[in-house]
């Protein structure tokens, strides 16, 4: 019995990474992944931030991405030195290191997004861990169910971005933390240390992470205390402090200054503002709520009735302390609630994803109900299985489309750009699905108002581009519509957010599609003649 658990959690880390690998293999490189692609390569062997996007976020997974790189040798001129807001260069170089690898499309791009599978399922691992630390093998097994079908979680291991990494590396450290501070163990908190200077290497938002675990860790001495357990603490604390500060520093190559000056263009961004898009509205200031609406229709809805069960039978799930609850729960009410309140920013669910793992762990406790009478016991297994199939086909059946998923409420991901847009649902992953749809059909050349950065041509696209978004060819730029011909539109382009299409995009909205892409590109037979003529954005 005691291989059972392990076999079964080999299994399901087996399936996440298998499911994520197929999915990426049919994906086109999302909005953010051209401008990400290689920079680490240039990091490491300039020692110089001086190329466009590469104060966009801290370099770990800039490096990471750049791996493949250790076997293939880039050609640096398509390195060009810019601002970090050039973001016409930062895509112009990453579509000129996909074209100049010598492998086939953008088999770089896979290659490069490997790590990422892993460093998911490293935080798999983890999940499993802390969840059967508090509520056995059953609970363990609960938590990493949720974790390897969760179509969230299976949507970002897959991409370059580091959202992925945070979400890894800083609940890893967390686990550590909680474990070590017990027992305030030096070499637990050398391993939290570790994980959260890795951490601070993946998103700026990781400093998010401190003053939560200082929180957290108050909270053990909130029914009494004494000298020697403070003392305990300061040290604990300060070996964290001094470890995660020396693997930050080291990951920057002793540039500190570097990421000083990527928080103040963050912060330049925040105060700016991006566009953002919620039930068919448009707005620059954002909402209080959208992260709290992401969450309800983008979570499978077994998940969210797991944690609405959580809630009601706290006091029958036996084995984790209050303590204990709060080292989970903390760290999902500060993103949450702090990303909310950043009204500027409301462009994606991926900026709450450390919060998934931390819940998942917690829904484990429905595996350790304390329930004395049986009937009651069977009715909950009973009602708690059907919701694990529910849950596990929601994750199978989107396969590969996972950023495009959508739960129930809201119909499913066929209604999802009704409701959310940008990395909700469109990122520009689709466009393999797009030539495939061509080659299949006999279409010869589309008219394409795509919301991504990869040229299409890179597939074998023969397009001709609206005016709205980054297009690398001007060439390819045409305003106009002929009737009889087939125009693609990408969901987030359906509305004024970052591309205005003005009625155009209005009169195809209200059309029904030829066929749907991934979700994520409509594609429709043109019934109108029209004319556009309005600046590139």
């Amino acid at each position: 019995m005691v291989l059972l658990p392990r076999f079964l959690q080999i299994f399901l880390l087996a399936l996440f990474a298998s499911l994520a690998v197929s999915s990426m293999a049919q994906k086109s490189p999302t909005w953010d992944e051209t401008h990400y692609l290689g920079i680490g390569v240039y990091l490491a062997k300039e020692r110089s931030w001086d190329v466009p996007s590469a104060h966009l976020h801290p370099p770990l997974s800039f490096y990471l991405n750049s791996l493949p790189f250790l076997f293939l040798r880039p050609d640096f001129s398509c390195f060009e030195k810019g601002p970090t807001g050039d973001y016409f260069s930062a895509v112009k170089r990453g579509n000129c290191l996909m074209e100049k690898s010598g492998l086939k499309e953008d088999h770089l791009l896979f290659y490069s997004r490997l790590p990422m599978v892993f460093i998911g399922a490293l935080l798999g691992c983890y999940v499993f861990i802390w969840a059967t630390e508090l509520y056995g093998a059953g609970g363990g097994l609960f938590s990493l169910f949720l974790f390897c079908l969760c179509p969230n979680m299976l949507a970002h291991t897959q991409l370059i971005t580091p959202d992925i990494c945070l979400t890894a590396f800083g609940f890893i450290g967390f686990y550590y933390c909680w474990s070590g501070i017990k027992t305030y163990s030096k070499g637990k908190a050398a391993l939290a240390g570790l994980f959260l200077g890795l951490a601070l290497l993946s998103k700026y938002s990781a400093l998010l992470w401190f003053p939560v675990f200082l929180a957290a860790t108050a909270c053990l001495h909130l029914k009494g205390s004494n000298v020697g357990k403070i003392k305990a603490s300061a040290l604990f604390l300060g070996i964290i402090l001094l470890v995660s500060i020396f693997i930050f520093l080291f990951g920057y190559l002793f540039h500190a200054g570097e990421f000083f000056y990527g928080i103040n263009l963050q912060h330049s961004l925040v105060s700016r503002g991006e566009p953002a898009f919620m039930k068919g509205e448009v707005s620059h200031s954002g909402w209080l709520c959208y992260y709290l609406f992401a969450f309800l229709i983008k979570v499978p809805v077994p998940m969210l009735v797991f944690l609405l069960m959580r809630c009601f039978l706290f006091k029958w799930v036996k084995g984790p302390k209050w303590v204990d609850t709060a080292f989970l729960l903390l760290p999902v009410i500060s993103f949450l609630g702090i990303f909310s309140l950043l009204k500027t920013v409301n462009i994606g669910l991926r900026y709450i994803l450390p919060v998934f793992p931390f819940l998942m762990v917690w829904a484990g406790g429905l595996a350790a109900l304390n329930i004395y009478k049986k009937a009651y016991k069977r009715i909950l297994n009973l009602f708690i299985t059907v919701g694990l199939l529910f849950y596990g086909a929601s994750g199978l059946s989107i396969h590969p489309h996972y950023l495009a998923y959508f739960n129930e409420i809201i119909g499913g991901p066929e209604n999802g750009y009704k409701y959310l847009v940008d990395s909700n649902l469109d990122w520009g992953q689709d466009l393999k699905g797009v030539r495939d749809y061509m080659v299949k059909n006999g279409i010869k050349e589309i008219k394409l108002s795509y919301f991504g950065t990869v040229d299409p041509i890179l597939y074998g696209i023969n397009y001709r581009a609206f005016p709205g978004n980054i297009v690398l060819d001007k060439k390819r730029l045409s305003g106009e519509i002929v009737k009889g011909e087939i125009v693609g539109i990408s969901a987030t382009n359906l509305y004024p957010v970052h591309a205005n299409l003005e009625k155009v995009a209005e009169h195809f909205r209200n059309k029904k599609p030829l066929a749907v892409i991934g979700h994520s590109i409509f594609l429709y037979k043109s019934d109108i003649a029209a004319l556009m003529s309005f600046p590139e954005k």
